[in-house]
Order: C-alpha cells, then structure tokens, then sequence
C-alpha cells in the first residue's frame, strides 16, 4: 500500500490490486483507530468484600 498526498491536500491510498482511494487525513486517521470495545450494561458488577 502507498500514501500519496495531492496538491489539494486529499490523500490518495494506492493498493497493491491496483486500486485507488481517495481520503482527507482525518479519514485516514479515524479509519486507523480501532472501534472502542462495548461491555454489557446491565452486567452485574462484582462485589468488593
């Protein structure tokens, strides 16, 4: 994969089957942060002593 950036400040992602994306970098950055993890809500909560 290859990261170009245009004169326009748009990233272009160049992947290896030839495909070509077009992003901002705050696209890039929200695509690199994985999703938070969710725990059950009405999971009963330990007792502490």
């Amino acid at each position: 994969m290859v990261i170009g950036c245009r004169f326009d400040g748009q990233l272009t992602v160049h992947f290896a089957n030839g495909r070509v994306q077009h992003a901002s970098p705050d696209e890039l950055i929200l695509a690199s942060i994985p999703p938070p993890t969710y725990r059950e809500v009405n999971a009963p909560l330990t007792d502490r002593g």
